[in-house]
């Protein structure tokens, strides 16, 4: 009886921290979603989404996997009355490795597939659009070449610094414009399609070692985030010998 009552009591309380550890998850998740949604204007909820989402979600990713294997560990508890048995600790060991292989997965998909779905969230964040107070109709969003009239020159040269980007939306018809600032676009360049600043690498591959006498190549691969023009440029990897004079002239002065 006594080895009874001393089985219950763990697995109430293992069962009990595995429910509450779901519980938390919604918990994270339903607090993140009304934060989020609570976020007014493109540029403030883009800026949230960007820094905070993942990891909110990596977080949860963590405690669901925790959860899942105490929950598993308590309902395979309850087939072994006494926790001298054996079997008992192997059902610990079983649900260690099922939350270990959980906490994985889902780390690896968050880590590899999720930055795709929250590259387009993101795209149609940035670019929902507005309609104009005054005539109710769509605006705008002006192209690169278009943005530098409506903008000081303050913006334009954060802009060629790559300390903020800038979207404008404009109201043929009336004047309104919107513009929007977002922060930072070290690795954006313009796309060659549809012409905004959105087109940015996501991987790189070393075609040709650098050596100390001839440059190296490097290919980078393009994805525009708007409309999903891809291509691929080759740029030159500086030669070990033409690096260590680089240097040297630096030292110099």
């Amino acid at each position: 009886m006594e080895d009874l009552a001393v089985s219950d009591y763990w697995q109430e309380i293992v069962l009990r921290i595995g429910l509450g550890g779901w519980i938390l998850c919604a918990f994270i998740l339903l607090w993140y979603s009304l934060i989020a949604t609570a976020k007014r204007g493109s540029t403030a909820k883009y800026a949230f989404v960007a820094k905070y989402e993942l990891p909110h979600f990596q977080l949860t990713a963590l405690i669901f996997a925790i959860s899942s294997g105490l929950l598993f560990f308590a309902f395979l508890g309850m087939q072994f009355v006494k926790p001298t048995n054996i079997l008992f600790y192997f059902a610990g060991f079983v649900s260690l490795g099922i939350a270990f292989m959980l906490g994985y997965a889902l780390s690896q998909y968050l880590k590899v597939y999720y930055p795709f779905f929250l590259e387009k969230k993101l795209r149609n964040i940035r670019f929902k659009t507005h309609k104009s107070p005054k005539t109710g109709k769509l605006l705008k969003l002006l192209r690169e070449h278009e943005e530098d009239v409506h903008m000081t020159e303050e913006m334009i040269a954060e802009e060629k610094e790559f300390t903020f980007d800038y979207d404008v939306w404009l109201d043929e018809e009336t004047g309104y414009k919107i513009i929007e600032k977002y922060e930072g676009h070290l690795h954006a360049q313009i796309c060659p399609k549809c012409e905004f600043r959105t087109m940015k690498d996501y991987h790189e591959k070393v075609m040709r070692e650098a050596t100390n006498e001839d440059n190296g190549r490097l290919r980078k691969y393009y994805r525009c985030s708007y409309c999903g023009h891809e291509e691929m440029q080759d740029v030159d990897i500086a030669s070990n010998k033409e690096e260590h004079e680089m240097i040297q002239d630096a030292e110099l002065a």
